[in-house]
């Protein structure tokens, strides 16, 4: 593995970074309460780009054996920073309950400190499917959040907006279960 290297991955994960915690919440509560078929659509296609990313940095970093401890460092940071940053906009402008995001976001705290007490005692915590199955599921989430936000009150939308949440959260919860497993016999 390069050491601090900037690569195509690491450039698109400095991208998530810097635009996940100053553009998505400043857009999101500035632009979604004005129910605009266009706003919205844009600003779940930002969203949408922003949560490719994520999967694209890690893919071509192995596929082209462009992997760096700068990408490998800076690439859960930037999940994060998506996430909370976009969670708690939502929570602002009334679109996602607290407590949903406060599961969101106490898990990866969760996860961060298992990961430091397994450091600590000489046991690397892997990236595991659970963990990937979970961020892609929240992203999902969040997406029909953003979409619905049109159409609150319509069947469908509640609907949709309801089953995502559920599997947002069952693979969030599970997810932590799966880490903690890991982290109690390893360490």
């Amino acid at each position: 593995m390069k050491r601090f290297t900037i690569t195509f991955p690491t450039i698109l994960t400095l991208i998530r970074l810097g635009v996940s915690p100053l553009v998505m919440p400043i857009l999101l509560v500035m632009l979604l309460p004005a129910h605009s078929y266009i706003v919205t659509c844009s600003l779940a296609l930002l969203f949408s780009l922003l949560g490719v990313t994520d999967f694209l940095d890690g893919y071509i970093a192995r596929h082209f054996k462009q992997e760096s401890l700068l990408g490998a460092l800076l690439d859960p940071l930037a999940d994060k920073m998506l996430m909370f940053s976009t969670l708690i906009a939502l929570v602002a402008v009334g679109r996602v309950y607290y407590l949903w995001a406060i599961i969101f976001i106490g898990r990866e705290f969760l996860i961060m400190g298992l990961r430091e007490v397994a450091l600590a005692h000489g046991v690397v915590v892997p990236v595991m499917w659970s963990g990937k199955i979970k961020m892609f599921l929240q992203v999902l989430y969040i997406i029909v959040v953003i979409v619905t936000s049109i159409v609150q009150q319509s069947s469908w939308g509640i609907l949709l907006e309801q089953m995502s949440l559920l599997a947002a959260l069952i693979s969030t919860i599970y997810s932590a279960i799966i880490y903690f497993l890991y982290f109690y016999r390893a360490v």
